[in-house]
Formats: C-alpha cells, sequence, structure tokens
C-alpha cells in the first residue's frame, strides 16, 4: 500500500505543476499584518501552515506568530482568554464554543487543514490488543482531556464497537511521542497517534494498529477567529487563506521542495522513506481541500453527534459558523 501511496503522490504533484504560477501576489503598500496562528498539538499535518508562514507569509503583506498547546480543550480555554487571532484545531472545538456561546459575538470557520481523521489507534507488537472489544477495562492514552483524540475515540467506540466510552479508562497524557513510548513501555494498552508517531511506531514494527480513524471524513483541523474581529477587518483574514493556499499549491507542484520542508519540520530521527510515506497519505488524502464545505460540516456533525461526548441541542448550524466568510475584498 506505501508503494502505491508514494507513487500517488507523485502523480498528483505532477497534476498540480500548473496551479502553482497563480500562487505569488503583489504583497500591499505598508506595515505588515501581525497575525498569531494558536495550533492545537503540533504534528506533520502542520507542513502546510510551517511553509505559509516561512516562505509565503511576506509575499501576502503578514507577519505570522506560532503558539502552540496540547490538546483541543487547552485551545479551547487559551483561545476563550484572548490568546491568537486564528486558532487551528479540530472542528469540534469551534463547534463546542459555538453551541455554548463561549465566545463573545461568536466564531466563524474560515478554512481546514484536514479532511480525514488522522489517529491510529495503537497497541504494543504481541500484545492480545487487536480490536476496540479487546481494550475493556484497559487504558487508553489520548493528548488531552476535550481533546479530539478523545472525541473521535468515544465516536469508535460507540459507533464501531457498540461499546460505552466508560468500558475504557481514557487516561490524557500529552503529545503522540509521550503516548507511543507509553504504549511501548505497557503503561497504557492502547493509545491514539498521529504522525510522525504513528509512522515510526508501525514502521518500526513496534505497534500494531488496533483501529485506523484515517479513513473516515473529518475536519480534523480547521482555521478559527472571532466573528467580531473578521467583521471589523477581514482583510489579515482572507490575506491568511490565500498565503495558506499558496503554500499547498507550491507543494503539489514542487515534490522537492515538499520533501524538503517535511525534512526540515519533521525528519529529526525519521528516515526520508518514512516522511516519504507520510507525505504520501496526507498529499493523497488530507491537504487538497482547504475549504470547509456543507459536506465537511456535515460529517464532523455526525461524528460529533455519536461520540456521546457532544450535547445535541442548540447545535450550531453551517450557516452560524460560516456566514461571515468568504470575507470580502478590501472596498469589495
Amino acid at each position: 500500500m506505501k508503494r502505491e501511496m508514494r507513487w500517488g503522490f507523485w502523480l498528483l504533484a505532477g497534476m498540480a505543476a500548473v496551479l502553482v504560477a497563480a500562487g505569488a501576489r503583489a504583497a500591499p503598500a505598508g506595515k505588515p499584518f501581525g497575525i498569531t496562528v494558536l495550533e492545537s498539538t503540533p504534528g506533520f499535518f502542520d507542513l502546510p501552515l510551517r511553509n505559509a508562514i516561512a516562505d509565503f507569509a511576506g509575499q501576502y503583506h503578514l507577519k505570522i506568530g506560532l503558539v502552540t498547546v496540547t490538546g483541543g480543550g487547552g485551545l479551547a480555554t487559551e483561545f476563550e482568554g484572548g490568546t491568537g487571532d486564528i486558532a487551528m484545531v479540530g472542528a469540534d472545538t469551534p463547534l463546542r464554543l459555538a453551541q455554548a456561546d463561549a465566545v463573545p459575538g461568536g466564531v466563524t470557520i474560515i478554512g481546514t487543514n484536514m479532511t480525514n481523521m488522522l489517529y491510529g489507534l495503537i497497541a504494543k507488537k504481541g500484545s492480545p490488543y487487536h480490536t476496540l472489544t479487546d481494550l475493556k477495562g484497559k487504558n487508553v492514552a489520548i493528548t488531552g482531556a476535550g481533546a479530539a483524540s478523545e472525541v473521535v475515540l468515544k465516536w469508535a467506540l460507540i459507533t464501531k464497537a457498540h461499546m460505552s466510552p466508560s468500558e475504557v479508562r481514557i487516561v490524557p497524557l500529552g503529545p503522540p511521542e509521550t503516548i507511543l513510548q507509553a504504549v511501548l513501555k505497557g503503561s497504557v494498552a492502547a493509545g491514539t497517534v498521529f504522525s510522525p508517531a504513528l509512522d515510526e511506531g508501525l514502521s518500526s514494527g513496534r505497534v500494531q494498529m488496533v483501529f485506523d480513524f484515517r479513513q473516515y471524513p473529518y475536519a480534523q483541523n480547521v482555521f478559527m477567529v472571532r466573528s467580531r474581529k473578521l467583521k471589523a477587518d477581514p482583510e489579515p483574514f482572507r490575506l491568511f487563506m490565500e498565503a495558506y493556499n499558496a503554500a499547498v499549491k507550491k507543494m503539489y507542484a514542487d515534490p522537492a521542495y515538499t520533501l524538503r520542508t517535511a525534512m526540515k519540520y519533521w525528519g529529526q530521527g525519521t528516515s526520508e522513506s518514512v516522511v516519504k510515506s507520510e507525505l504520501a497519505f496526507y498529499m493523497k488524502y488530507e491537504w487538497k481541500e482547504t475549504a470547509f464545505p456543507p459536506s465537511l460540516y456535515a460529517a464532523c456533525k455526525d461524528v460529533l453527534l455519536h461520540s456521546g461526548d457532544f450535547p445535541t441541542s442548540n447545535f450550531p448550524s453551517y450557516e452560524a459558523v460560516t456566514r461571515y466568510w468568504p470575507a470580502p475584498k478590501s472596498g469589495g
């Protein structure tokens, strides 16, 4: 399968070559817009964001800072407290904030970084844990309380194994690398991880897959902003998404650039072959779409309402979390 995915990556890259020409734009005159992106639990998935910050922000008249926290719950607390202009986090967080009316003036989703779930639920190779039902009464690690890893785990237990989430002991452990080490040491029976920890564990033969979430559609990461700020001045947010899209186009058009930046940001201690495998998956399944269409909202709603961890009443509508986007151009 990895060989097919690698071929798929290079094929997609060649097909996208014609797109990059439209990526550059002349920077407006005046002082650049300063914005801060708040990111939940960094991972391989954030490569387009890092490339946008490093290589395209200046072209789009932006100066972008990056602040990271562990888990969607922690990010929600920071965002409610005023940290960050844009948050990159699982779709459950803005929908939860909107449902609770926790941010004055509301929140708006302006785009997406991923369109499928990113997790693999792994156990130590040779352990008796091969399916979700094998984990009854066992410790299962997630990144943080209230994080997307907890939401999708509960969804899988309820809808795929017909279990109550209370039948396992859910343990917040922090970043995926910490969870991987806990699985290998036997501190937990299984854990939800994502790349690069996921691919590192699988490629080494030290872990086995218990449940692969990656085949299921879900806005694993969206870009969330405060609606009041968006309405007051949409220009920096519009430029941010233009810079992000330019980075994505560049990545599809220039495989050498994509591999080079992937090795720079996420290749430490990882072989090039593993990084290429990760790229093949993300390029094929995750990064092609950067908008947040109604179909993706519907997939998120289905997961959240079937997770047993999300109130079913007063669920925010698609229009409620997107009505101020796309933002009009200045003067438009």
